[in-house]
C-alpha cells in the first residue's frame, strides 16, 4: 500500500473535509502539551477536579483528532 496521498485525499484536504499529515502532527503535539500542562497544574494544586477533567478531555480529543485523521 502506498503512503503517497491519492488525488481524492488531496482534494478532500483542499476542501477542508480531511486534515493533512502536518496538521495531524500539530494536533498530536498540542494534545500532549495540553495533557502535560493540565497534569502539572493539578499536581501543583492550581486546578481542581472540574478543570482537571476538562483538561484531560481536551487533551484526549485533540490528540485523537490528530492520530486518527482520515
Amino acid at each position: 500500500m502506498s503512503s503517497a496521498p491519492r488525488e481524492v485525499e488531496v482534494q478532500a484536504a483542499a476542501d477542508f473535509k480531511m486534515i493533512t499529515e502536518e496538521e495531524a502532527t500539530v494536533r498530536k503535539g498540542a494534545g500532549v502539551a495540553i495533557g502535560v500542562a493540565t497534569a502539572a497544574l493539578f499536581a501543583g494544586g492550581a486546578l481542581g477536579y472540574g478543570p482537571l477533567s476538562a483538561g484531560a478531555f481536551g487533551a484526549i480529543s485533540t490528540y485523537r483528532t490528530g492520530r486518527e485523521y482520515q
